[in-house]
């Protein structure tokens, strides 16, 4: 098992889960690696979160697959999304990460709701694009109970 993931399942174990869910939307993972961690930031102690000072997602998702590190931070919405929200709360995730593994990764952010809003809305989340290691990355939306492809990941990271 890597490092990282050892890591974090050692460090935040009580916050680990098996999947990510949110009242009644649930984002599926598609033939995801074994070697991964899903933690569950609304769980992590207040100490931990103390040296981030922004918002954070609810979920981040490490996964290990040969050399690479795969970071995927995770928001649910309901109903209502505001983009410049979502971007704050998946850098959050990011910057969460960041505290605990200071090396290179690739970054897959993902919103998970019903849909993106209509119009305005819908067209300023697709401009969107998440920094992280001097790359940038867009933001993917799954709906609810919908599923995740590795394979998609993979693909565009």
């Amino acid at each position: 098992m890597s490092s990282i993931v050892s890591y974090l399942k050692n460090k935040f174990g009580e916050c680990t889960c098996n999947s990510c869910k949110k009242q009644e939307c649930k984002l599926n993972l598609d033939a995801f690696p074994s070697e991964k961690v899903i933690l569950d930031i609304d769980r992590v102690t207040e100490q931990e979160l103390a040296q981030i000072k922004s918002k954070r997602c609810d979920y981040i998702i490490v996964v290990k697959e040969g050399a690479s590190i795969f970071l995927l931070p995770v928001e649910f919405k309901s109903k209502w999304v505001k983009p410049s929200e979502v971007k704050k709360q998946l850098n959050g995730g990011i910057d969460f990460f960041k505290k605990h593994h200071n090396k290179q990764f690739m970054c897959y952010p993902v919103l998970v709701s019903q849909s993106l809003g209509h119009g305005k809305s819908s067209r300023e989340f697709q401009k969107i694009k998440i920094r992280y290691n001097g790359k940038k990355a867009r933001i993917t939306h799954v709906k609810c109970d919908k599923s995740l492809s590795w394979s998609e990941v993979k693909g565009r990271a």
